[in-house]
């Protein structure tokens, strides 16, 4: 929908955040829990690392993580990470991509909880923009 030359688009969207948030910060800040930074970074990276060692093994097709890269968007604030991925980008279909995004999120998630990091919530297909100061998504209220 388009108002004032501003446009949502229908994504797959996704929000995660880490329970028990407040008490690690405050543990971090008075140097209790100083590896819970490196340990948030080492679980995003890990879950990109992932979806590209695996994506690679198909030769068949045109390398699938970095075309779902180009499109997978990714931010973080606190201990929230928000997600969003067109329904369908260039010649991966709507299930192709619900998968990558499927993938991502639940090795990020994964990896958090080996750390016994634990996270809670939710994928939806809904409204979506974005730019660099603000996200505006009835898929993310949903």
């Amino acid at each position: 929908m388009e108002k004032n030359g501003l446009e949502t688009e229908q994504r797959i969207v996704g929000f995660v955040d880490i329970l028990g948030f407040k008490g690690m910060i405050e543990k971090y800040d008075k140097g209790e829990n100083p590896e819970i930074l490196q340990h948030l970074v080492d679980a995003m990276n890990a879950a990109m690392n992932y979806l590209k060692s695996n994506s690679l093994l198909n030769k068949n097709t045109e390398a699938p993580f970095f075309v779902f890269k180009e499109c997978l968007e990714a931010k973080v604030f606190s201990d929230n990470l928000c997600l969003s991925a067109p329904l369908e980008y260039k010649s991966f279909k709507f299930f192709d991509q619900l998968n990558f995004f499927y993938k991502y999120i639940s090795k990020y998630q994964e990896f958090l909880f080996q750390l016994g990091i634990f996270t809670r919530g939710g994928v939806e297909i809904g409204s979506y923009y974005s730019d660099e100061n603000i996200i505006f998504s009835g898929g993310l209220v949903d």
